[in-house]
């Protein structure tokens, strides 16, 4: 399996290596010698060391490395100290250039390949780059990806360290100080190592100033291509602190209803918000939903709460993979906390089967502990208590591929910070496979599957089935029962411009095949309710449909059509126009601006045989963009 979808480019690092790096260790040595502030003429000044202490948090120093110390605060289980920026002179009246990015939008920023290894200044190895512009075009932000660098005490060889890294970098436009090699003066560039040493980081997802980062394995960078790590960090870049899961209610606000972001019993009879905590009265579960028709999260997916307060009788659910946002009768997975007996259990609910229990741990929980589990495609949970991990559990098959709301159930009992999610990563998938090409532009992102691997019903953890069930056969991905729809979305990036595309073919004279983009809003019945539909019927007819009102777009007949032969149907959205091509080659266009982003997904409608809808050879390329941000007053 290759890598990733940041293709390196590994072939420059060795071409590279003897030259660039002997250029760059004289500027190397001139910049970790010569902080920004003392690069200018005038007398000497002493240099203060570099300090780790959390009490001096506001000295800042240029590549400085800020080990992460663990603390009790809740959310930010590995806080590290926090640089300040320092900035220089104001900009000159005249202007010499502007910042100009390039890379696949991404949050606020943009995602890109690491180019020339110029964080290799820091002593690292880079993997990829995020960067943002601040909106006056005065302050460029970059953060580098990576690991820490080994030798090989052999060959010499550079190669990754287990120990990932980001590397962060802030720049500012100022003709009046010299241009440093990210681009614009540089003010700041403090490296903070991953609370875990599991590989080196990528970053594969943003939310808000969160950075979602994806750890791989790498023998060898240059012969292997790397496999991804069942891990991930979350790094917050408004208080430089890595979280152990993504914040989404801290209950600080006045006391009662839970309010509008959740759903199921959220009456202040049942839950309540009392002194800055969620509290049980009479009891009952809750739900994160914060739009109130909120998607359910994909197949892989995490939960976290921290304890509050255990009166007597206490009981503590956090759920996970909940088939429903309103109750849990229609399945879900739970991690049961029972302070009476003093264990932790790991149960399954279905209707068929009732509550179903797989493990449990003793336990003497205290208030402020913090409970977390992870939920995984192939049906596991894994589970953590404060930050020690127990173990990883299988459950029942029902839940194999399948996603879900997150939430907790309470009885006699408070808890604080809740959080979990995922959204939608790429580098999550073991399933993936990151060797394709793209023949405009060979540095391009890629997320690709080709379905190889064993039989069965389980597609692997890159999708997850939305409706019908699904599985591989013989290389290719099919629906398992004839009639019916089957809707399977992948669980990389959230599309907004880019093309998806995959080789299918329509065996008998009944039944569509297509591929959805920009896909949401499912609901309990998994259809969406949100979208573009791009399918393909027996006879040959191509047509395009917004899937919210079921308007027809497009439709068009493929001339010299062979019933039953394999063809590669795509999909490319840019901004309001989506293109549907057949081999590559366009057949259809229109226009709309309904729906901006959303997921892609495989749709089978009425296949007449379980065999009669193969799907081989997906690939997914979002698409880059070059920005040049004006400097303003």
């Amino acid at each position: 399996m290759a890598r990733s979808p940041f293709p390196k480019r590994r072939w420059l690092l060795p071409l590279l290596q003897g030259g660039l790096l002997l250029m760059l260790g004289i500027g190397l040595w001139a910049l970790l010698t010569q902080p920004p502030h003392l690069r200018r003429t005038g007398p000497a000044q002493s240099v203060q060391e570099p300090t780790l202490h959390p009490a001096d948090a506001t000295k800042v120093f240029p590549l400085t490395r800020l080990a992460a110390t663990k603390t009790a605060i809740p959310f930010w289980l590995y806080p590290s100290p926090t640089p300040v920026w320092r900035p220089t002179p104001g900009p000159s009246p005249t202007p010499a250039h502007s910042f100009r990015v390039f890379g696949t939008p991404l949050g606020k920023g943009f995602l890109n390949l690491t180019g020339l290894p110029i964080a290799m200044l820091a002593g690292g190895w880079p993997e990829n780059e995020w960067i943002t512009v601040s909106p006056d075009g005065r302050r460029q932000t970059i953060v580098f990806a990576g690991s820490e660098m080994e030798r090989d005490p052999l060959t010499t060889t550079r190669l990754p360290s287990p120990q990932g890294q980001l590397h962060l970098v802030v720049t500012v436009y100022d003709p009046s100080q010299p241009e440093s090699v990210y681009g614009g003066t540089l003010v700041e560039a403090v490296t903070y190592p991953t609370p875990r040493a599991v590989g080196p980081v990528f970053i594969v997802d943003v939310e808000n100033s969160i950075l979602i980062l994806q750890p791989i394995t790498t023998p060898n960078p240059y012969t292997d291509p790397g496999h991804p790590v069942e891990d991930r960090f979350y790094f917050d870049l408004a208080t430089r602190r890595f979280l152990d899961c993504l914040p989404r209610d801290d209950f600080n606000r006045p006391d009662g209803p839970l309010g509008p972001h959740w759903s199921g019993l959220t009456d202040p009879t049942h839950l309540a918000i009392e002194h800055g905590t969620l509290t049980a009265r009479q009891g009952g579960w809750a739900f994160w939903n914060p739009h109130g028709t909120a998607d359910p999260l994909p197949a892989n997916q995490e939960a976290c709460l921290t304890l509050a307060r255990l009166d007597p009788g206490a009981s503590v659910h956090l759920l996970l993979k909940s088939q429903s946002p309103h109750w849990t009768g229609a399945g879900t997975l739970a991690l049961h906390l029972n302070p009476q007996s003093g264990r932790l259990h790991v149960q399954s609910f279905h209707p068929q089967t009732g509550w179903v229990e797989h493990a449990a741990w003793p336990l003497s929980p205290q208030p402020g502990d913090r409970l977390r589990a992870r939920a995984w495609a192939d049906g596991s949970l894994e589970v953590f208590y404060n930050d020690q991990r127990l173990g990883r559990v299988p459950t029942t098959p029902f839940f194999i591929g399948r996603g879900g709301w997150i939430g907790l159930e309470l009885a006699n009992a408070a808890i604080d910070n809740f959080g979990g999610g995922w959204g939608n990563h790429p580098l999550l998938r073991e399933a993936l496979q990151w060797s394709c090409e793209d023949p405009e532009n060979m540095f391009a992102f890629c997320q690709t599957d080709d379905f190889e691997g064993e039989a069965g019903t389980f597609v692997g953890s890159a999708w997850t089935e939305r409706m019908g069930d699904w599985g591989r056969q013989n290389g290719a991905l099919l629906p398992q029962t004839a009639s019916g729809e089957h809707l399977l979305t992948f669980n990389g990036w959230r599309f907004r411009d880019g093309r998806a595309a995959a080789r299918l073919r329509l065996e008998g004279s009944t039944g569509i095949l297509g591929l959805g983009i920009r896909l949401g809003g499912y609901g309990e019945e998994g259809r969406p309710t949100r979208g573009y539909l791009a399918e393909v019927s027996p006879e040959g007819a191509v047509q395009l449909w917004r899937v919210s009102d079921w308007t027809l777009l497009g439709q068009t007949a493929l001339p010299g059509f062979t019933p039953g032969a394999w063809l590669t149907l795509g999909v490319e959205a840019v901004g309001t126009t989506m293109t549907v091509t057949v081999g590559g080659q366009p057949v259809l266009q229109a226009q709309d601006d309904t729906f901006a982003e959303g997921e892609v997904g495989i749709w089978s409608y009425a296949p007449p045989a379980p065999t009669a809808h193969p799907v081989d050879a997906f690939s997914f390329f979002p698409r880059q963009v070059a920005v040049e941000f004006p400097l303003t007053p």
